[in-house]
């Protein structure tokens, strides 16, 4: 929702949520907002498309169970939903290029890399936002150093973006970090670039705290 602020008439936001209840929440939002540059799927992005089991009842904690922890606790406990991949779905809607992705999947972010290996490859993809969390209690977490070594592997460096001084540090990974939202970046001096631009806000492309939402509490 902020970073729409940011686009005014130029991009395009696709956001993907399998939840029903924040899919329909988000798009009440968007209607209010008049938001057409925002466009929203009901289903996940994953490494490949397909059908996925996904957890209801955990709130911002929802996620693709993959090492079976979750389905042990009972069906009713659980959904199918569709899934794809960024590869594909982005050819089937002709985007070429990405400023910024953002992935907070709880503990699945490896898998959703995974299916953006032609994007990653020609490094089509400007910033990823990553948010890793060691303290997810369900268990069901591919750890930062799996997801750090995949992206180096594509020529993507960790950073940390100071949004007080707008710049970027690089970020080494450690034990005991907790939580954090780091960048995924392979080209820094264009990002750098971007980052001298009167009022830049890496994580958005923009300030928005100069723009303005109504945003309605859910009923």
């Amino acid at each position: 929702m902020w970073a729409s602020t940011c686009l005014r008439f130029q991009g395009q936001i696709f956001a993907f949520e399998p939840d029903q209840v924040n899919f329909d929440r988000l798009g009440q939002q968007i209607i209010l907002n008049r938001l057409d540059m925002v466009h929203i799927e009901r289903q996940a992005l994953w490494n490949e498309p397909g059908v996925k089991t996904f957890t209801v009842g955990k709130d911002m904690e929802n996620h693709i169970p993959f090492n079976g922890v979750e389905v042990e606790d009972g069906p009713e406990k659980t959904v199918s939903i569709k899934v794809d991949s960024l590869d594909n779905y982005a050819k089937t809607h002709h985007i070429e290029r990405i400023d910024l992705i953002k992935v907070d999947v709880e503990g699945g972010e490896y898998f959703v890399l995974e299916g953006a290996k032609n994007f990653l490859s020609e490094q089509k993809i400007v910033s990823i936002q990553l948010e890793f969390n060691e303290n997810l209690g369900h268990g069901n977490v591919l750890g930062a150093e799996t997801v750090k070594n995949y992206l180096l592997g594509f020529g993507y460096h960790l950073y940390e973006f100071d949004p007080g001084m707008n710049t970027l540090h690089p970020f080494k990974l450690f034990k005991g970090m907790g939580q954090k939202n780091l960048l995924a970046i392979a080209d820094l001096s264009l990002v750098q670039t971007l980052l001298k631009e009167k009022g830049t806000d890496l994580r958005f492309g923009c300030a928005p705290e100069k723009n303005q939402l109504t945003m309605k509490r859910p009923s």
